[in-house]
């Protein structure tokens, strides 16, 4: 299967055509401020429920953004996230114990499509003595990636060879189109354990490689005295098709279709070569599906 990096995938299928193409996607979901960037603090921005960062939303507990320091160094930038930060207020119904939440309203799932969440957590904990929080990531209210984190005795660098950020993903099939991406973490008062997260990312989970197949006569050519010529077919595939890419010599042509197509193509005299391809809405790039016409 070859399954191209999304802005490879772009670039790849721009090369397909003439300099000027635009090419649009599916794509990954977009979730704004993945990695809670562009803050650059002195000291780490504590926020209590109910509160915001850009789009996301702090629903319950309380959070902190922290900047790269002497000992604490992003997954990727400079921020990232740290919750719960400290003993909850008790009689505040936002914040319960040490449970908190943050969440972002999410757009753009396609029901029915297998999506994989991938992001990174780390934790630093001041206290003499293994401790841990328990951690659910989910999306759509979909079953998500539920665990318990530990964190070593007095381990307060983040980034290190001997606390890494550690990268976890999930898989989940969307039921619709809209809905949140949920991080809660809950934890014992006793224990000062924090956990951070950084780097979010959703996209479609690859299901092989789209296969194009063309109406055409049987054989590997064709002939024909018209100076143009129907090119009709469809793609197979699991995923839906995002595009399909029709070459006949050295024209190119993107088509936007959900599986069946049709293009009319101008014929040059003599042997005219024809190469099909199609791209799924995951950016995977199918076989290309040759012909050959004879214009006489």
């Amino acid at each position: 299967m070859k399954q191209i990096p999304r802005p490879l995938a772009v670039f790849a299928a721009a090369l397909l055509l003439s300099p000027f193409a635009t090419v649009s996607w599916a794509g990954p979901i977009v979730i704004e401020d993945a990695s809670f960037e562009g803050y650059s603090l002195s000291t780490p921005m504590t926020q209590e429920a109910p509160a915001s960062y850009g789009a996301w939303s702090l629903i319950m507990g309380n959070s902190q953004i922290y900047t790269d320091g002497v000992s604490r160094a992003a997954q990727s930038g400079v921020d990232f996230l740290a919750m719960p930060v400290g003993n909850n207020p008790a009689g505040d119904p936002n914040q319960m114990g040490d449970n908190s939440v943050i969440i972002q309203e999410l757009d753009g799932f396609i029901p029915g499509v297998e999506y994989r969440c991938t992001y990174y957590v780390c934790g630093f904990n001041s206290q003499a003595g293994l401790k841990f929080c328990n951690i659910e990531v989910s999306v759509l209210n979909e079953p998500g990636d539920l665990y318990g984190f530990f964190v070593g005795a007095n381990t307060t660098f983040l980034g290190t060879e001997v606390n890494p950020w550690q990268k976890r993903s999930f898989t989940f099939t969307a039921p619709t189109k809209t809905g949140n991406l949920r991080i809660q973490v809950i934890r014992n008062n006793e224990d000062d354990v924090y956990p951070c997260f950084d780097s979010f990312s959703i996209d479609i989970v690859p299901k092989g490689r789209p296969k194009v197949k063309l109406k055409k006569p049987k054989g590997k050519r064709s002939t024909t005295s018209r100076s143009r010529i129907a090119i009709k077919g469809k793609v197979v595939g699991i995923l839906p098709t995002e595009k399909v890419i029709v070459q006949v010599g050295r024209k190119k042509k993107m088509l936007t279709t959900s599986g069946a197509f049709r293009y009319r193509a101008k014929l040059k005299p003599g042997r005219n070569k024809i190469k099909v391809r199609a791209i799924d809405i995951a950016g995977t790039l199918g076989k290309v599906t040759k012909h050959k016409v004879l214009r006489e």
